[in-house]
């Protein structure tokens, strides 16, 4: 509708940053990105967790923080092999690989995260090498004992 909002939209896809960070080295498209980045490196932190020992610069992010880590009600998709409960169906859904990787054959993550050792199968990469290292500890340890 104006110019100026023309031009302030085409430097989001033109990566130019002209306001840096005196502080770190980020830098924004926009003053008033610069402006709400400062407060984090702000000493005062005026909006504290009531349930821990956070504090935040700004109320909306105190909020995010407590919808995340502390509602219950926030997660009403328990996983039932361990404690975690998730926002989404989808986020359990993706959670629940690492209990119950994929096994149909020639299916992708059962044939890229599979354990040379044992042959057990991950449906994520890190949870692999998670599993690699503990097996390299526990026959570490067996040889020294």
């Amino acid at each position: 509708s104006y110019p100026s909002k023309l031009a302030a939209h085409r430097l989001t896809h033109s990566g130019v940053r002209p306001h840096p960070c005196p502080h770190c080295p980020k830098a924004f498209g926009h003053r008033s990105k610069l402006a709400a980045h400062l407060w984090t490196h702000a000493p005062a932190r005026p909006y504290p967790c009531p349930d821990c020992s956070k504090s935040f610069c700004y109320p909306s992010k105190l909020a995010a923080h407590r919808h995340t880590h502390h509602a219950t009600d926030a997660r009403p998709y328990p996983c039932p092999h361990c404690p975690k409960a998730f926002s989404f169906p989808s986020k359990l859904a993706a959670h629940r690989l690492c209990h119950d990787p994929p096994t149909a054959p020639g299916s992708q993550a059962t044939a890229r995260h599979r354990c040379a050792s044992c042959s057990q199968a991950f449906g994520q990469r890190r949870l692999l090498l998670l599993h690699q290292r503990s097996h390299h500890q526990a026959e570490g340890q067996g040889e020294r004992e």
